[in-house]
């Protein structure tokens, strides 16, 4: 799916956030009062700043998790420099943008993490986090890593949910974390959730 443009009170940003996830993120966050809500992967902060209100407007204090500049592309050693420097500062023009608005907008509930997933997870004590939705990278061993690391972080009756259910990577490495732990995963549409 080609990442868009996307308006925010009248400030532009980019994302790949499809509405019916819009509608699946809200529903799972509203229910959220005084709070932690994290999102692993925001590139632009299209799908962090669809529930921005609602968790405002429910005190929860909401995390944004992505390594932006820091990523190290799958191709590293087959692009030229020039490439890769051309993606990267792409990546941290988006980060800039959102800092900008988060600040411009005042939304001192929110929180943006430079950093790769795995570290993150580190600084949040385990069973304190209401909601993790996952939407980093899509590779097996990625989102294997997300799942391992973050479930210890969800407080019972919480909720570790991502996006694109349909790629056959992120079933593999939801499915074997399931049946490995004993829980059961749902899934609507392009979204898939475990309920503690």
């Amino acid at each position: 799916m080609p990442r868009k443009k996307y308006n925010h009170k009248g400030y532009s940003l980019y994302g790949w956030f499809a509405q019916n996830t819009k509608k699946w993120y809200s529903d799972r966050v509203s229910p959220i009062k005084n709070g932690i809500v994290v999102e692993i992967g925001v590139y632009g902060g299209a799908s962090l700043l669809s529930i921005v209100d609602i968790c405002k407007e429910n005190k929860n204090h909401l995390y944004g998790i992505d390594p932006w500049e820091l990523i190290k592309f799958h191709n590293d050693k087959k692009s030229s420099p020039l490439l890769l420097k051309k993606k990267r500062n792409e990546l941290k023009s988006r980060r800039c943008n959102l800092e900008k608005i988060i600040e411009e907008l005042k939304y001192d509930h929110v929180s943006l993490i430079k950093d790769f997933s795995v570290n993150a997870a580190r600084t949040f004590e385990d069973e304190s986090v209401d909601l993790v939705f996952i939407d980093g990278s899509h590779g097996y061993e990625s989102v294997k890593a997300d799942l391992e690391n973050w479930f210890p972080k969800i407080k019972k009756n919480g909720i570790l949910g991502g996006d694109d259910w349909g790629w056959p990577l992120v079933q593999k490495a939801v499915c074997e974390f399931t049946q490995k732990n004993n829980l059961k995963v749902g899934n609507i549409q392009n979204h898939w959730e475990i309920k503690f």
